[in-house]
């Protein structure tokens, strides 16, 4: 074959096509080069794989965002090799230099955040929430021997059940038979209330009683603070001179219980008292004694009850200087006001009956609705006459009130819940016009529902069921009683579902077959 002769460049040389230059080196199998090949196909070859490398090395084709944020970015192919050692070299803590490593001796020395129920408090009382693994490692350890130890003990203690078979297995027959013969309700309870047909179930009179003890610490304290509140009587009481006789002392007082039997709540009730008698009885000498008296040591105050559905009873007690009457032959001045504005005004004698029994007042033919709240008030009036008197003549006024909250119209409720429902009921006791509405809540005070019962018969039994309700959560009903448009709300009535029998039930869609 000839060689082409008309190539332009390359001026000054004699011109040769690649194609008829021959590769006389040794055979390059990575890159499929042969002895012979023209050089034309070596050049291609040559060129391809530098190709393919440039784009190996172009930084862009790689997707690094899972290390960021990166600070500098790798900007060439080396800065992003060196940036992969590094991390590797950090994860196997095999830096040059030790400052730089993230940990020190892994895995042993690693410091891993342990499980809550290995935390624990050190010397200052800080939490500890993080161990070395080899004391994580240690205290799991120790953990499983404690399990296993009590997993042997426990299966001891079942292997002796074993043994003599039929003794254990009249034991436990007597057991079975025992809580089948224990009546599965009860009947009328403090807490509840009347039962309903067949008696309180077992499980609602230990939830409530459950409920009742917890409310009855948090008003009481703890038996601890009752205890520590016990001890708090003053030191060497028993020989401390009582403040009436002087020439008696405590330990001599009828009833007083010395320190040697002092331990109770009820003793400390009971010493209280006695000392508080004494200290009253050493003030009246006192003031009966002591000097002439004014105003300021009138100290009379009273309460009031719903004694009858027609009926008020007062209660006065207190104390009022010796010498001071009341200041008209009929009594102080009384006005009686229920919750429409309607009144009604009497006298009643106060200084005679201070401490006394209470004194009735009759509501019957007065324009009192006694079904409302009642507000008392009393315009006292005591005096003393001049003559007679070294201290000279006296007369004190004063006002006083109180307020009857009228829970006559609030029914008795009786409550009787399930997993996901609650019946009421209560008797109607009102006569007359009257409206019930029966308010459901969550134990957070979220109103849930409501029914309402318009004028049921007297006597007539007014029930209702709420549905829908969650297990073993917390409610309470609200009753509001509306008379001669006036509404009473009744105090809140608490109760618990019952518990679902296993766990709750798991939610199914309405597709679900």
């Amino acid at each position: 074959m000839g060689i082409p002769t008309n190539s332009t460049k390359g001026q000054g040389c004699n011109p040769v096509s690649s194609n008829c230059v021959i590769w006389q080196g040794k055979d390059i199998p990575c890159i499929n080069i042969c002895n012979g090949d023209s050089v034309t196909d070596v050049v291609f070859k040559l060129a391809t794989e530098l190709c393919t490398i440039l784009d190996t090395l172009d930084i862009d084709t790689y997707d690094i965002d899972c290390f960021k944020p990166i600070c500098p970015d790798p900007q060439n192919f080396h800065d992003l090799i060196q940036f992969l050692i590094t991390k590797v070299c950090e994860l196997q803590c095999c830096c040059d230099n030790a400052a730089n490593c993230t940990c020190k001796d892994c895995p042993d020395d690693c410091i891993v955040t342990i499980a809550p129920c290995f935390y624990f408090q050190n010397q200052v009382g800080d939490t500890i929430t993080t161990m070395s693994l080899t004391e994580y490692t240690a205290a799991i350890g120790n953990k499983v021997c404690q399990i296993a130890g009590s997993i042997s003990a426990q299966d001891a203690r079942i292997q002796t059940l074993d043994i003599d078979q039929i003794a254990q297995g009249e034991r436990l027959t007597a057991v079975e038979a025992e809580v089948a013969a224990s009546p599965s309700t009860v009947g009328t309870s403090c807490l509840l209330g009347p039962p309903p047909p067949g008696g309180w179930p077992i499980v609602t009179v230990l939830t409530n009683l459950e409920n009742e003890v917890c409310n009855l610490e948090t008003a009481t304290g703890t038996p601890i603070e009752i205890l520590q509140s016990v001890q708090k009587q003053c030191a060497n009481m028993d020989s401390l001179k009582t403040l009436t006789n002087r020439n008696n002392t405590y330990s001599g007082i009828t009833g007083w219980i010395p320190a040697a039997e002092y331990n109770t709540l009820a003793d400390a009730v009971n010493n209280m008292w006695l000392s508080i008698c004494d200290m009253r009885s050493a003030v009246e000498n006192i003031l009966a004694t002591c000097c002439c008296t004014d105003c300021d040591d009138v100290d009379i105050s009273f309460t009031a009850i719903l004694s009858a559905p027609d009926a008020v009873t007062l209660f006065f007690t207190g104390s009022i200087p010796t010498g001071l009457t009341d200041c008209f032959p009929n009594g102080n001045l009384i006005t009686i006001t229920d919750g429409d504005g309607a009144s009604y005004v009497t006298y009643v004698q106060v200084v005679n009956n201070i401490n006394a029994p209470g004194v009735v007042i009759s509501l019957t033919g007065t324009p009192i609705n006694s079904a409302t709240d009642l507000t008392i008030s009393i315009q006292g009036c005591w005096n003393r006459p001049s003559a007679g008197s070294d201290c000279g003549g006296l007369r004190c006024e004063r006002i006083l009130t109180y307020l009857i909250i009228n829970t006559a119209p609030c029914p008795p409720l009786v409550i009787i819940p399930t997993i996901e429902t609650a019946e009421y009921s209560f008797t109607n006791n009102v006569s007359g016009p009257i409206t019930y509405t029966v308010e459901l809540y969550t134990g957070a005070g979220v109103f849930v529902t409501s029914d309402t019962h318009v004028n049921p018969a007297l006597a007539a039994l007014v029930a209702g069921t709420f549905a829908g309700l969650t297990g073993d959560t917390g409610y309470y009903i609200s009753v509001k009683v509306i008379i001669n448009g006036v509404t009473k709300v009744c105090p809140q009535a608490f109760f618990n579902t019952l518990p679902y029998p296993c766990a709750a039930p798991t939610a199914v869609s309405a597709a679900t077959p």
